[in-house]
């Protein structure tokens, strides 16, 4: 049976854990009826998480200090709110959150398919809203300068 079942003929079937003896969650501050493994939903689906009911993590704030390109956009996201909801400098409504090139906590993202290495920042702050014109040109202008930066040092 447990190798038909599990695939494991010497497969463990654990005992059944009954919940707290009230009924409310192991947590002691916590009011809330237990769900399961002696916690409420609330404190459950932080342990699943987190590994421990105890940690939070507010919202727009990453549990690592490093994330990738999509997790800094996120990140910016999650603090600023959707770009549409500001103004670009030419006067339409923002569709993307720019990166301004200023290199603080600039980092480089792997090259994708086209072999381009995009630059972001860690940080919230170095992100701009832009219409798609004018974001497009606002990264295509930084990578002129970049090429011609690498010319003249490739010179030297």
């Amino acid at each position: 049976m447990r190798l038909r079942r599990y695939g494991n003929p010497n497969h463990v079937v654990r005992e059944h854990q009954p919940g707290p003896a009230d009924g409310l969650c192991s947590i002691d501050s916590c009011p809330e009826r237990h769900a399961s493994k002696g916690y409420c939903k609330k404190h459950l689906g932080r342990y699943k998480r987190n590994g421990d009911p105890n940690i939070v993590f507010t919202k727009g704030v990453s549990r690592k200090e490093e994330v990738g390109y999509l997790g800094a956009h996120n990140r910016v996201y999650s603090l600023k709110g959707k770009a549409a909801d500001y103004v670009c400098e030419c006067g339409d409504t923002a569709e993307e959150w720019a990166y301004n090139h200023s290199g603080v906590q600039e980092r480089t993202a792997p090259p994708n398919k086209n072999g381009y290495e995009f630059k972001y920042s860690l940080d919230p702050e170095q992100y701009v809203a832009m219409c798609k014109p004018c974001h497009t040109e606002f990264d295509s202008s930084e990578l002129r300068l970049a090429q011609n930066h690498l010319k003249n040092s490739s010179k030297s």
